[in-house]
């Protein structure tokens, strides 16, 4: 495999921070979700099929996901491979987990990497 055939993440840089907000009520809230990653672009060659991602959310949130989609293809909550998710997260606490290369079976091409969390029961991120 060539390195021009790498699958790339879709971002606009390193550093991204998602928010959303939501109305429960007559309550307002908002969870913080922020990603980084250490690489942009992986392939099939070690040790270049692996990218570290964390994310720290600023509420306590019930569960998370994270899904892949192709660039310019629909994406949301539920949408596009499940690559990693887990649940109940506390507020300032930093998760990490890793993307490989085999995660992304929807083909070669860049890729759009969203981290959602819910807390009562709304999703946020994006």
């Amino acid at each position: 495999m060539a390195l021009s055939d790498t699958l790339n993440f879709f971002a606009q840089d390193q550093l991204a921070n998602f928010t959303q907000q939501a109305i429960n009520g007559t309550q307002l809230f908002s969870v913080r979700i922020t990603a980084a990653y250490d690489r942009n672009a992986i392939s099939d060659i070690s040790p270049f099929n692996i990218c570290n991602v964390e994310f720290k959310v600023t509420d306590d949130i019930q569960e998370w996901e994270c899904r892949a989609t192709l660039e310019g293809q629909a994406y949301g909550v539920g949408v596009g491979l499940l690559v990693q998710s887990g649940s109940d997260i506390a507020a300032n606490e930093s998760k990490q987990f890793y993307i490989t290369s085999a995660q992304l079976k929807l083909g070669y091409g860049r890729y759009r990497i969203s981290v959602y969390a819910k807390r009562e029961n709304i999703w946020y991120g994006g």
